[in-house]
């Protein structure tokens, strides 16, 4: 959709979408995706998150705000949209960005964010911190570093193994990689070279 809603038009798809039309819901995301991808744009160049995770949590802020937003206010639906833009592209963005920073842990090889294109390197990791993961997130970690007799796969070729879509496989693959980062945190557990 090219052209702005009215505040009458965004005041009536926002009291049908609430009860539940999921085409009033549609449109009224469609209609907000520009300005949304806007601020996708300006967070883009800063962060190592990829553009598409961020489009499509800016997506789901439209979503969250149409089903949030309280047509009593004197307020544009837009305005109120892009503050949850703008939360959770920040959020994703902080995720990657602590996802690869260095632990506080002295002395310690981390798993890094790695390109999909390409297999990364053997990293080191106390094999018994892995046992902690579930069966699916442990075998992501294992795919894509090679361990565990496994060659180290690109997360293309993990999801394609796992069965799942990339996004979904990367997204299981960095939250086993958080998850294995605050263990190691917690209990400061230097990691040792994996055989």
């Amino acid at each position: 959709m090219n052209e702005r809603l009215s505040a009458e038009d965004e005041r009536r798809l926002i009291t049908l979408a609430q009860a539940g039309d999921s085409a009033a819901e549609t449109e009224l995301v469609i209609a907000h995706l520009s300005p949304a991808f806007a601020i996708v744009n300006r967070y883009a160049g800063c962060t190592e998150a990829p553009q598409e995770d961020l489009e499509q949590e800016a997506a789901l802020a439209l979503v969250l705000a149409v089903r949030k937003f309280d047509t009593g206010r004197d307020v544009r639906f837009i305005t109120y949209a892009m503050w949850w833009v703008r939360a959770r592209v920040q959020r994703a963005s902080q995720r990657w960005y602590h996802l690869s920073q260095e632990p506080p842990v002295t002395n310690a090889r981390w798993i890094e964010t790695m390109p999909e294109d390409k297999p990364p390197p053997p990293v080191g990791v106390d094999l018994r911190v892995l046992r902690g993961l579930r069966p699916r997130s442990r075998a992501a970690v294992e795919l894509v570093l090679g361990l565990n007799g496994h060659r180290p796969h690109t997360q293309v070729q993990m999801a394609a193994v796992l069965g799942l879509r990339l996004a979904a496989a990367n997204k299981l693959y960095l939250r086993a990689l958080a998850r294995l980062r605050r263990r190691l945190g917690r209990r400061a557990i230097s990691p040792r070279l994996a055989a």
